[in-house]
């Protein structure tokens, strides 16, 4: 059993409705650190000027979940690729609290994925694996399992690297799904061009797709078989 490092779940809710409650920081390179912040009982992370998670709030997986509903409670192994402080497994936990659900999350930086893993003790009924790995060549290596669901979230600061929005990324994604499955991609574009050469790489992989859009944020939902 991993240690409960936040002390008391309740107890820090309760002190979070009154002021933010800086709950870890790590150092990653001279110039940035991660910190975890529990305000108005809702974890943050904030990864150098990018706020990366906020808890069950957080907008992009809060919408496509709301749409997702049917196809959520029949999804039981959940790959998520870009771990941030585990919201997908917060929303899960909260709209299905009955339920276990297998895990899988995969990021490229240590210090969030061992934020992710000790957030992760509050939520019993999620049942973690932790994979520190470049989300492309985690895909390219082919993980040799299949997921009922697959969350992307990934993210240098603001902007997506480009091999997350290449052809070969979302072939791969498209071999980890079985016929059920689902996809939710939250992405950022540099520009029209970038988001039409993308769209076009999904359209080949999986014919239709739905886009939502709030800010700066497109947000897809991928459906295995139409």
């Amino acid at each position: 059993m991993r240690k409960r490092v936040f002390g008391s779940r309740k107890l820090l809710c309760q002190l979070s409705k009154i002021v933010p409650l800086r709950l870890k920081k790590v150092k990653v390179d001279k110039k940035r650190s991660i910190k975890l912040y529990l305000y108005k009982r809702q974890l943050k992370l904030q990864y150098g000027r990018v706020l990366y998670s906020d808890g069950t709030e957080y907008f992009p997986f809060k919408m496509a979940f709301s749409k997702m509903k049917t196809r959520l409670s029949e999804a039981e192994n959940v790959l998520v690729l870009g771990a941030g402080i585990g919201s997908v497994g917060m929303m899960l936990h909260d709209k299905f609290p009955g339920k276990q659900w297998q895990m899988h999350f995969v990021d490229i930086s240590k210090p969030i994925l061992e934020t992710c893993s000790s957030v992760m003790d509050w939520f019993p009924n999620v049942n973690g694996e932790y994979t520190q790995a470049d989300a492309f060549e985690f895909i390219k290596n082919k993980p040799g399992k299949k997921y009922d669901l697959v969350c992307i979230d990934v993210f240098n600061e603001d902007r997506v690297p480009q091999e997350i929005l290449s052809e070969k990324f979302v072939h791969g994604i498209k071999q980890v799904l079985n016929d059920s499955s689902s996809v939710v991609m939250n992405v950022m574009f540099e520009d029209e061009d970038q988001q039409e050469d993308f769209e076009q790489v999904l359209t080949d992989e999986f014919s239709v797709f739905d886009r939502l859009e709030k800010e700066q944020n497109s947000i897809y939902i991928l459906p295995a078989n139409n």
